[in-house]
Parts: structure tokens; sequence; C-alpha cells
């Protein structure tokens, strides 16, 4: 038996130690022994998601008509449903005038109609909320029955699904992860079409080391070994053609049976030697007429706490947004509290070239779209074949025609080309154009959005790079992008600053702060910035032009960028904070 002092000395070690997550992701070529047994199980995955979302739904119908057949909750929602009614016919009614007019005209009065609406509808559904949680503590017990029925539904559907058991867990995570999402949010769970994209899912139990993943010894996945100098030769075109192997990884498991499938692989980056693999997970989505593979480890490793005791203190503060500036957009702020230059997060300009090209080439096809439904419809089709008159007849009732839906005339067409030839290469002649100009929008597209999101992996990983704790600023993109507020007034953003919101996702950067920091162990604090506070005095003060990227406070005269502003405030606001409770506690 070990003695005391021993026991005490492991326990000191392993609290110097921590666990820290490694990610990587490579490309993956098309398999070479796929076949329909595997599109059969990503089919059955779609249908287990859609099967979860069923009962989800039935779930919150339930629900739902439990709080609503209480009488104070019942009067209220009939009371918010009629003033919704009346503040949209309003809303519509100033909206047609101002079409008709083709000019800013004075809706005064329907403005103050529509804002005492706004709040009388605020005011009400605070009053909702009170009703349904007491709704809902009155219907407790049967609530508890409805989520109890709930999870026996969920078990059934996933030991009815004959899915291997890695891609049942994978949808069901998933299912509960998108449900708590929009319980939390207010919103629902939508049904997924199969279109061929999904993903398959090895979850390592007890974990595999490298010699295993590489020496072939699971039965689960391996990857064939590289040669000296796959990632260390001096030419860069050697180390690719060295970085090619094969991935071979489990599908699905029936009947005892193990399913593989193997992959080109290009592994472009190492994964480091004290890796733990976890899970492995390959998946497969659609791109224009083609597919695009992918496979994900995730790992883990210990490393040593006490090499961070160095960064003890330091925190950063991160305002994130988005301002076009003459060398791109600038997305956030970072100031530390050490006293060390603030730096900027900028989306470089030949980036935001390169989506303006993307919208340009959507414009073009939008143009050439229109022009030959208008030409298709005044055509005479009397004297059609059926299957193309079919397909004129959803041209002329549908109100909004896809792209896809006229190149299916196309197609059809070709089985009746003795019918108006020259007509159908003219159509012909549009789907190609049409096709190339797609592909050349998908493709620059995706580039632009995996070049992006490097962009952010890497500064965000420099970011929380020997940092305590992150304060990040909380930013309601939700909000910001809806066009009609809940209190019926329009959206303050101009059109330009929320197409840049769409270039600069500074929702996928704050994600990528999050997993940085996560995977470093460190805090992250969200601080509600409080508009033109000023940093030097704490008065609140609105400029006269709050466009203006330089501000003067018109209390102590203090000039300041407004982003840096921000960040100071957070840090103040921190540390004001930390004295507070540093002092509470000294007492």
């Amino acid at each position: 038996m070990r003695s005391f002092l021993e026991l005490r000395r492991l326990v000191k070690v392993e609290e110097t130690l921590r666990a820290e997550v490694v990610i990587r992701q490579y490309g993956l070529l098309n398999p070479i022994d796929w076949d329909k047994d595997c599109e059969d199980e990503l089919l059955r995955m779609n249908q287990l998601w859609n099967r979860l979302v069923e009962i989800e739904h039935a779930f919150r119908e339930g629900s739902s008509a439990l709080i609503m057949s209480d009488p104070e909750v019942e009067d209220i929602h009939r009371q918010l449903t009629s003033l919704y009614d009346t503040r949209s016919s309003l809303i519509a009614e100033r909206k047609n005038l101002r079409r008709v007019n083709r000019r800013k005209v004075e809706t005064l009065e329907l403005d103050e109609h529509i804002q005492e609406l706004s709040l009388k509808i605020a005011d009400l559904r605070g009053g909702a909320a009170s009703a349904r949680k007491t709704a809902r503590e009155k219907a407790r017990e049967r609530l508890r029955a409805l989520e109890g029925k709930r999870r026996t539904s969920v078990k059934l559907a996933r030991q009815e699904s004959r899915l291997w058991w890695g891609n049942y867990n994978a949808v069901v995570k998933a299912y509960e992860r998108g449900r708590q999402g929009a319980l939390r949010n207010g919103g629902q769970m939508q049904f997924k079409r199969y279109d061929g994209t999904g993903r398959f899912v090895n979850q390592i139990q007890g974990g595999m080391t490298l010699a295993e993943l590489f020496g072939a010894t699971h039965s689960q996945l391996s990857v064939g070994n590289l040669p000296d100098g796959a990632w260390t030769h001096p030419s860069r075109g050697e180390r690719r053609r060295l970085q090619r192997t094969n991935l071979t990884a489990t599908v699905f498991v029936r009947s005892g049976e193990r399913r593989t499938v193997t992959w080109p692989l290009v592994m472009h980056r190492p994964i480091p030697d004290d890796c733990l693999i976890k899970e492995v997970v390959v998946t497969r989505r659609k791109l224009g007429p083609s597919w695009r593979w992918q496979v994900t480890f995730t790992c883990t490793r210990t490393v040593d706490a006490q090499c961070d005791r160095k960064s003890r203190g330091r925190v950063v503060a991160v305002d994130v947004g988005w301002r076009r500036i003459p060398e791109g957009i600038r997305v956030a702020t970072v100031v530390q509290n050490d006293g060390t230059q603030a730096r900027f997060v900028t989306l470089p300009s030949d980036i935001v070239d390169g989506f303006a090209l993307v919208e340009t080439l959507q414009s073009r096809r939008d143009t050439m779209r229109n022009d030959i439904i208008a030409w298709l419809k005044s055509l005479k089709w009397s004297a059609a074949p059926e299957p193309l008159a079919t397909q004129l007849l959803a041209l002329q009732t549908e109100t909004s025609v896809s792209a896809a839906r006229v190149a299916s005339l196309a197609i059809i067409w070709r089985d009746y080309q003795g019918w108006a030839p020259e007509e159908y290469h003219r159509l012909e002649k549009w789907r190609l154009g049409d096709k190339r100009l797609w592909l050349w929008e998908l493709n620059q597209r995706e580039k632009l959005i995996a070049r992006r999101n490097d962009l952010y992996r890497r500064l965000a990983s420099d970011i929380v790079k020997n940092a305590d704790t992150i304060i990040l600023n909380r930013l309601e993109i939700a909000k910001m992008s809806r066009l009609i507020s809940p209190r019926g007034q329009e959206n303050p953003l101009p059109a330009a600053a929320r197409r840049y919101r769409t270039i600069v996702a500074p929702s996928y950067f704050m994600k990528w702060v999050e997993i940085q920091a996560k995977k470093k162990g460190i805090t992250i604090t969200v601080h509600d910035t409080v508009n033109w506070a000023c940093h030097a005095c704490g008065v609140i003060t609105k400029p006269l032009k709050p466009d203006d990227l330089l501000q003067t406070c018109v209390h102590c005269g203090a000039t300041w960028d407004q982003d840096l502003n921000a960040c100071h405030v957070m840090l103040n606001t921190f540390n004001r904070d930390k004295g507070i409770e540093a002092k509470s506690s000294a007492q």
C-alpha cells in the first residue's frame, strides 16, 4: 500500500496538470470503396434527426397547450395577438406610403401610433412572461410527465434507427444541443431535407495514441504511415507529396460486421505526439455539383498548469464590431491591462473585395435568370410536349423561380429538341452560362470563408496566448440584423453597415476566441458595454456625430478612438469589480 506522503505527492502533481484540447482538420478526396450501404447510413441519420424534431414539436405543442390553458395567460395572449395585428397593418401602411411616393414622406402620426402600440406590447409581454411562469408552476407535474414521455420517445427513436452507436449518439447529441438553444432563444427546431450531406462519428473509448493510429492496431480507424521529411523537408512541393496518405475509418457496424471506408488524405499538419485521440469525424457536404470531404481529429493532452503562472493577472479586453477603414474592415480592438500597445483585428481589403465579387456574380445571375424567365413566358407553348408544358405552368404560377428550376427545364427539353430547336439552344446557352457563374460564385465564397476562418483562428489564438481573463463585449447580432424591432422601429443600421456585417461575420470571430480560450482553460467574461462612457472621467454623453471614429469627451476634453475607449471602459469596470471583491473578502 502507498503511504500517506506518496498519495499526497500524487495529488499535488495532479493539481498542477490540466487537460488541453487539440483539434486537427484535414481535407479528404473522394472515398475509394464507397457504396450504397454507406449512403443508407447517412439517410438513416437524417431520418433520425427528423424523427427527433417531430418528438420535439409534439413536446412543445403539449407544453404550450398546458400553459395556454391557464385563463390569465390565454387572456393576455389574446390581447397581444390583437395588438400585433394592428401594429403590423400600420407598419405595412407606412411602408406602402413611402414606396408609392418614392421619397421620404412625413409619417409622424403613424410613427406615434406604432410607438404607442409597441409600448403596450412591451408591457403586456412582461405580464405574459410572469403569467406563464405562474402557469408552469401550477402545471409542474404534468410538464414533468411530458418531459418523461419525450425522453422515452427519444430513446425509442434511437433504438429503432438501426444506426451504429457512434452515429446515433452524434445525432442525439446535436439534437439536445439544438434543443437547448431553441428553448433559450425562443426558436423552433427545423426539419432537414436530405441532400447527401452528413457525417460519420468514431468515438474512441479510452482514447487512441498516435502509435495505434499509424500502426493500424485499432479496430475503428487508422492512417497510413508518413515517410520522413513529410513536415520537415525544405521543399514545399516535396512536403505536399510526402504528406499524402490514406484514412480508413469505420462507417458502421451491423450484425457484428464492421464496414470501413478509405479516403485519400493530405495530412498537412502533424498531431502532437503526446495527444490522445478521443473522436474522429468524417464529414461530407454538398458544394455545387460536387462533394467536399474533411476529417476532424479531436484530441486531448495533459500540460503543466504551472507554466501559466507568468501570465497571472493579465486581462485582455476585446471590443468586437465592424468599421470600414482604408486597410479593409476593422473587426475587433484588443487592449491588455499590462500597458502594451493596442492591437486591431482587420479583415484585409482583398477578402472584402472578394466578397464584393461574389455579390457581383450573384447579381449577374439574378439578371440573367429574370431575363430568361420573362422570355420563356413570352413563348407560345400551346403545341409544346406535355412535360415541357408542365414545367411552364410551374414557372407561371410560382412567385419566385430559382435558377435550378429553369435549368431543369433545359435538361428536360433535351429529349424534345425537335420542338422549337432555336429556343432550346438559347435556353441551353443560358444554362451553361449560369452554371459557369454559379460554380465561380460557390468556389469564390468557399475560399473566402476558409481564409476568413483561418485568419480568425490564428488571431484568436494569439489574443488568448498568455492571458488569464478575456473580456468580450456583448454583441446582439440577432437584434442588429432584424429589419423591424419588436418595438416597431426600423433598423437604425444603414444598408452598408448591414452588408459589412455579413462580410465580417463577427459572431464567427467571437466563436474562435471562445474556442481558443476554452482550449487553454482561460476565463471569458461578457461585458455589457455602456455606450458613450468616457474611460477617463466616466461621464456618459452622446456625441453630435456618433459615426466619427475619434470622439472628444465634452466633460473632460479627452479625445479617444471609439473602439479603444470601449476596451478601456471594460478594463476599468473589471478592475473596479475586482477591487470591490477584494475589499469584501478582506472584511
